[in-house]
Protein backbone atom coordinates (compact mmCIF):
# COMPACT_ATOMS: atom_id res chain seq x y z
CA UNK A 1 0.00 0.00 0.00
CA UNK A 2 1.45 3.33 -1.04
CA UNK A 3 1.60 6.44 1.09
CA UNK A 4 -1.05 8.05 -1.05
CA UNK A 5 -3.44 5.14 -0.47
CA UNK A 6 -2.78 5.22 3.26
CA UNK A 7 -3.36 8.95 3.31
CA UNK A 8 -6.63 8.55 1.41
CA UNK A 9 -7.83 5.85 3.78
CA UNK A 10 -6.96 7.99 6.77
CA UNK A 11 -8.79 10.98 5.31
CA UNK A 12 -11.79 8.84 4.48
CA UNK A 13 -11.84 7.41 8.00
CA UNK A 14 -11.63 10.89 9.50
CA UNK A 15 -14.48 12.09 7.29
CA UNK A 16 -16.63 9.13 8.31
CA UNK A 17 -15.95 9.87 11.98
CA UNK A 18 -16.83 13.53 11.47
CA UNK A 19 -20.10 12.65 9.75
CA UNK A 20 -20.99 10.13 12.45
CA UNK A 21 -20.38 12.70 15.20
CA UNK A 22 -22.43 15.27 13.30
CA UNK A 23 -25.30 12.80 13.00
CA UNK A 24 -25.11 12.03 16.73
CA UNK A 25 -25.21 15.76 17.56
CA UNK A 26 -28.24 16.23 15.31
CA UNK A 27 -30.02 13.31 16.97
CA UNK A 28 -29.25 14.73 20.42
CA UNK A 29 -30.56 18.14 19.36
CA UNK A 30 -33.77 16.57 18.03
CA UNK A 31 -34.22 14.66 21.30
CA UNK A 32 -33.64 17.83 23.35
CA UNK A 33 -36.18 19.70 21.27
CA UNK A 34 -38.75 16.94 21.67
CA UNK A 35 -38.12 16.86 25.42
CA UNK A 36 -38.61 20.65 25.59
CA UNK A 37 -41.95 20.30 23.83
CA UNK A 38 -43.04 17.56 26.23
CA UNK A 39 -41.85 19.61 29.19
CA UNK A 40 -43.87 22.63 28.11
CA UNK A 41 -46.95 20.52 27.42
CA UNK A 42 -46.79 18.82 30.85
CA UNK A 43 -46.14 22.09 32.67
CA UNK A 44 -49.12 23.68 30.93
CA UNK A 45 -51.30 20.75 31.89
CA UNK A 46 -50.07 20.95 35.49
CA UNK A 47 -50.93 24.66 35.64
CA UNK A 48 -54.37 23.82 34.30
CA UNK A 49 -54.85 21.11 36.93
CA UNK A 50 -53.77 23.49 39.69
CA UNK A 51 -56.00 26.38 38.57
CA UNK A 52 -59.15 24.55 37.54
CA UNK A 53 -61.79 23.82 40.12
CA UNK A 54 -62.97 20.76 38.21
CA UNK A 55 -61.20 18.66 35.60
CA UNK A 56 -63.26 16.66 33.16
CA UNK A 57 -63.06 14.65 29.97
CA UNK A 58 -65.74 13.96 27.41
CA UNK A 59 -67.18 10.47 27.17
CA UNK A 60 -68.50 8.78 24.02
CA UNK A 61 -71.80 10.67 24.25
CA UNK A 62 -70.04 14.02 24.58
CA UNK A 63 -71.04 14.31 28.23
CA UNK A 64 -68.61 15.69 30.79
CA UNK A 65 -67.15 13.17 33.20
CA UNK A 66 -65.46 14.95 36.12
CA UNK A 67 -62.29 13.62 37.66
CA UNK A 68 -62.53 12.56 41.31
CA UNK A 69 -60.16 14.08 43.87
CA UNK A 70 -58.26 10.79 44.06
CA UNK A 71 -57.93 10.62 40.26
CA UNK A 72 -56.85 14.25 40.15
CA UNK A 73 -54.19 13.65 42.81
CA UNK A 74 -52.95 10.59 40.92
CA UNK A 75 -52.89 12.51 37.62
CA UNK A 76 -51.01 15.39 39.27
CA UNK A 77 -48.38 12.99 40.64
CA UNK A 78 -47.97 11.40 37.20
CA UNK A 79 -47.61 14.82 35.61
CA UNK A 80 -44.97 15.77 38.18
CA UNK A 81 -43.00 12.62 37.33
CA UNK A 82 -43.14 13.53 33.65
CA UNK A 83 -42.09 17.10 34.40
CA UNK A 84 -39.14 15.80 36.43
CA UNK A 85 -38.16 13.54 33.54
CA UNK A 86 -38.46 15.98 30.64
CA UNK A 87 -37.72 19.35 32.27
CA UNK A 88 -34.09 18.95 33.22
Amino acid sequence: MSREEMRERLLQSMEEDRLEKKQQREQQQALKQENRKKCNRYRDRMRHYQRASGIYRLDEDGSRVYMSDADRTKATKNLQKKINKYCR
